[in-house]
C-alpha cells in the first residue's frame, strides 16, 4: 500500500495498519444504481488544486472522445474546481458544467444515474462505488490510484497517449466493484473509526470489543 510503503521509507516502524477510509462509514454499504435504461452520460468529479497545466491535455482529449457518444458533465466539488470546468468548457466545447454536491449522499445518488464516473477525487471514486457505477480514475495522486485498484476499477495514467486513453475509455464501462469489496472497505473504515474513539475517549467506549482482525502484515511479507 502506498502510504504505509512511504512512512516505511521516512524510517516509521512497521508494521501500519491500513484504514478503510472514513468516507466509507458515512456512505455505508452501497446502492443499487439505476436500470441502465435510466442511466446516460459520463460525469467527471474535478479537483482544481490537481496539477493543471499537466492534466488539461489529457482531461481535454478523454472529453472529446467521450463527448462523441455520450453527454459529458463536468462536476466541481469545491469553488476552486470552476476555473478548471471552465478552462475545459472554453477548450473542447461539448461537455456541461452542474452544480457542486451538498454532500457524499448527494454525489453518489447523482451518480447512480451515470454510465460511467471519471473521477480526480478520492471520494467521487469511493462514492461512485457506493452508487454501485462504474468508475475511471485520474491518477494524479497515489491515494487514488491506491483506492481504485482496492475497488477493481481502471486508472488513467496522467501520461496516458491518445491510444492508451482510446483503450481505457473504450473498456471502461464495465462491471462495478462488488458487493464484497464494498463491504470489506466500510467493515474496515468502521474498526478504524473505533480504534480512533478508543485513543479519544482513553479506551472508555462500549464497543471496544467488537475491534478484532487488525489485519497486521510486516512490510516484509509485502510484494
Amino acid at each position: 500500500e502506498p502510504s504505509a510503503l512511504a512512512l516505511q521509507q521516512m524510517g516509521a516502524p512497521s508494521p501500519f495498519r491500513v484504514a478503510g477510509d472514513p468516507a466509507w462509514t458515512i456512505l455505508g454499504a452501497g446502492r443499487p444504481p439505476a436500470p441502465m435504461a435510466e442511466r446516460s452520460g459520463v460525469t467527471i468529479a474535478l479537483d482544481g488544486a490537481a496539477p493543471i497545466d499537466d492534466l488539461l491535455p489529457l482531461l481535454a482529449g478523454l472529453i472529446q472522445h467521450v463527448a462523441r457518444h455520450r453527454d459529458v458533465r463536468l462536476q466541481p466539488w469545491h469553488d476552486r474546481d470552476l476555473g478548471l470546468a471552465h478552462q475545459l468548457t472554453d477548450r473542447v466545447g461539448p461537455a456541461v458544467i452542474v452544480s457542486k454536491p451538498a454532500s457524499l449522499f448527494e454525489a453518489a445518488s447523482q451518480f447512480a444515474y451515470d454510465e460511467l464516473v471519471v473521477s480526480m477525487r478520492l471520494h467521487a471514486t469511493i462514492a461512485a462505488a457506493s452508487a454501485g457505477v462504474h468508475s475511471l480514475s485520474i491518477g494524479h495522486h497515489a491515494s487514488i490510484v491506491d483506492m481504485a485498484s482496492r475497488l477493481g476499477q481502471p486508472v488513467l495514467p496522467t501520461g496516458a497517449t491518445p491510444d492508451e486513453l482510446d483503450r481505457l475509455v473504450a473498456t471502461s464501462f464495465g462491471t462495478p466493484p462488488s458487493a464484497d469489496t464494498i463491504r470489506a472497505e466500510n467493515d474496515s473504515a468502521a474498526k478504524s473509526m473505533t480504534l480512533l474513539r478508543m485513543l479519544i475517549e482513553l479506551g472508555d467506549i462500549d464497543d471496544l470489543a467488537d475491534v478484532d482482525g487488525l489485519q497486521l502484515l510486516p512490510m516484509g511479507a509485502i510484494d
